[in-house]
């Protein structure tokens, strides 16, 4: 380690006497910790739990949606599928919110993200329309 002072050398994310951050830098984000934690969470509860071990499906207790039937099981999935994509949502806020706290200013990345993602989607839908014309 390198002795407070040494030239070059700068602490990170310490406190000052006045209450500040160093180096006028803001604090890590609450925001993008919480979201991060749900959003991964939902993902090790829906994937592991829901998918690979099957033990429950959200609304698996619901006696309207048995899991024993055909049309249960597609109930619980669908509720399934709407936990991911909130889970997902959960996912991408925490980045953003930790994109916002690490670099405050202009939202070049956060407008990469949003162009990448419909990127993908064209290149998906492309392959669905391809695939249903070779049918």
């Amino acid at each position: 380690m390198h002795p407070v002072g040494a030239a070059g050398y700068r602490p990170a994310m310490t406190t000052r006497g006045s209450g500040g951050w160093a180096g006028g830098r803001r604090p890590p984000s609450k925001a993008s910790g919480l979201l991060y934690g749900l959003g991964l969470g939902g993902f090790v509860d829906g994937i592991l739990l829901h998918q690979v071990l099957q033990w429950h499906h959200m609304v698996s207790a619901v006696p309207a949606y048995p899991v024993d039937t055909v049309a249960g099981l597609e109930a619980n999935t669908l509720a399934d599928g709407f936990f991911h994509v909130a889970t997902w949502f959960f996912v991408v806020g925490g980045a953003l919110a930790a994109l916002h706290a690490w670099r405050p200013g202009p939202r070049r990345a956060e407008l990469g993200l949003v162009v990448g993602w419909l990127w993908h989607r064209a290149g998906l839908r492309s392959m669905e329309v391809h695939a249903a014309q070779v049918r």
